[in-house]
């Protein structure tokens, strides 16, 4: 657990409070990563969730702290493929289409394609009103009833 938020919670705040000087005077964006885990109860993720809900939290408190300085903080939820969740799926085909299944477009979303381009809009200049959000990139998996 101690690993888990200190590669993840801890990591992230120390990293915008190192850089805060900097963020101050560019008036710049930090996106962090979080994940759908964070409210998914998945079992055996015990340390995974809450520290991915830390990081959302926590960008939405350094957000507000921070907007006077002009600096923007959002978080982003993703479910896209990956090496690792290629080679899994391969291992394990049966796991990842009754997974597929709770998603609403029906298929696992590409890193770059759709958050790589979501991190490129909120970096600009009008994706800078934008802050203190989380954005589910999931094809759909956190729709709730």
């Amino acid at each position: 657990m101690t690993a888990t938020f200190e590669s993840g919670f801890f990591a992230t705040w120390r990293y915008t409070v190192a850089a805060y000087p900097h963020l101050k005077q560019t008036q710049s964006t930090v996106i962090n990563m979080s994940s759908g885990a964070r409210v998914q109860s998945i079992p055996a993720h015990g340390a995974y969730g809450p520290n991915k809900e830390a990081i959302r939290s926590s960008t939405r408190i350094v957000a507000k702290e921070r907007g006077p300085d002009q600096i923007t903080l959002n978080s982003i939820a993703p479910y896209v493929a990956s090496a690792e969740s290629e080679r899994y799926e391969k291992a394990h085909p049966e796991i990842i289409a009754e997974i597929v299944k709770g998603v609403a477009l029906g298929h696992i979303g590409d890193a770059e394609l759709n958050v790589g381009s979501l991190c490129v809009y909120l970096a600009t200049d009008g994706g800078h009103y934008l802050t203190g959000g989380n954005f589910d990139v999931d094809g759909g998996t956190s729709i709730r009833p």
